[in-house]
């Protein structure tokens, strides 16, 4: 028996989506504070004021200002549910604080990842308040169509109609004290058969595009392509290769641990000792700890300098965004700082 409780099964096809898809381009997985389960719950909690769910085309303007977070939440998830990803940057250029536009990587990014999750979990729904105050606003989301969970928090800084959102996170989770099913057993064929079923669904939505195979014990019970690959139409097979995107970050993460279990370098050394090259004002007092737990300061790439690159050389030469404060004195997302670890590793390893 496989012990794994039916309410995480959405969880499970949300990792399988986030790492079979591939079409992420550096995003903060999540992290972009908008994020990516079971059905909705008939609890009575008092929600904040929903979008108008018609089907009519949407605007090519976003919302005004609202007074309050939870009016700000209400416009995000209306301009969310609209599909459109160029409301989508109107809405961010119009609400977001340019300190939060930068955080998250600049507003192409910002709408590429927005156009994801939307394509991926289609529209979503305010389902329960966690916290709120006049300025800060802590609820539940739940796709309408894949079930799953957003822990969704969202401040706002200025004075009414003035305010700008300073803070926007969606965090996929299992969803509200409650609405979890009970933690029974499942035999892995009857695991493999839930998959199966719940794919049918995403499939006829057009809302997954990869392949999902589930082993046990050396036996495959569920091998399946589905969606397409590319722009051109054509489906994924079962010998399709996707691009990993931040999922290799555990890889790069795993082989600094090696090597430092090998003894070749320490994680308290400073990575100006591996990349002697390398700005210094980029990485004064950072060290490869720093790197490996988000504490640099260091963030994304410059996208626009992006080429077709093939060595980690050549990643080292593309720009990235200036620390955001000392080495180790707060936490920012950086892909650009798994990069340099790239770096560590070569040097480190001769590899």
């Amino acid at each position: 028996m496989v012990k794994l409780p039916k309410a995480a099964l959405c969880m499970a096809l949300l990792g399988l989506m986030l790492l079979l898809a591939g079409c992420s381009r550096g995003e903060s997985p999540t992290e972009l504070p908008v994020t990516e389960t079971p059905p909705p719950s008939d609890q009575s909690t008092e929600t904040p004021p929903t979008s108008d769910q018609s089907d009519e085309a949407p605007t090519s303007e976003a919302p005004a200002s609202g007074a309050s977070a939870a009016q700000a939440l209400a416009d995000f998830v209306e301009v969310f549910n609209a599909g459109d990803e160029d409301l989508l940057e109107a809405f961010a250029t119009q609400r977001f604080s340019s300190a939060l536009i930068s955080q998250k990587g600049g507003l192409e990014l910002i709408r590429y990842v927005l156009g994801r999750i939307y394509a991926e979990h289609g529209r979503v729904a305010l389902r329960e308040v966690v916290q709120e105050t006049g300025d800060s606003i802590t609820a539940w989301i739940q796709s309408e169509a894949t079930g799953v969970w957003f822990l969704t928090t969202l401040t706002l800084e200025g004075e009414a109609e003035q305010s700008q959102i300073v803070r926007l996170d969606m965090i996929p989770d299992e969803g509200p004290a409650g609405v979890q099913e009970p933690a029974a057993p499942l035999a892995a064929e009857e695991f493999a058969a839930l998959v199966d079923a719940h794919l049918d669904g995403l499939e006829e939505q057009g809302l997954f595009s990869g392949v999902v195979l589930i082993a046990h014990e050396g036996e495959i019970l569920l091998l399946r392509a589905m969606g397409p690959m590319n722009e051109d139409g054509d489906l994924n097979n079962t010998d399709t290769r996707f691009a990993l995107a931040s999922t290799s970050k555990m890889f790069t993460a795993a082989a600094v641990v090696q090597l430092a279990d090998q003894g070749l370098l320490d994680l308290d050394d400073p990575v100006s000792m591996y990349l002697p090259d390398y700005p210094e004002e980029m990485i004064q007092g950072v060290t490869i700890r720093h790197l490996l737990t988000h504490t640099s300061g260091l963030g994304s790439f410059f996208y626009s300098d992006i080429q077709p690159l093939t060595t980690v050389d050549q990643m080292l030469l593309v720009p990235i965004e200036p620390p955001a404060f000392a080495p180790g004195a707060d936490y920012r997302y950086s892909n650009g700082g798994f990069v340099l670890l790239g770096g560590v590793i070569e040097r480190a390893s001769g590899q």
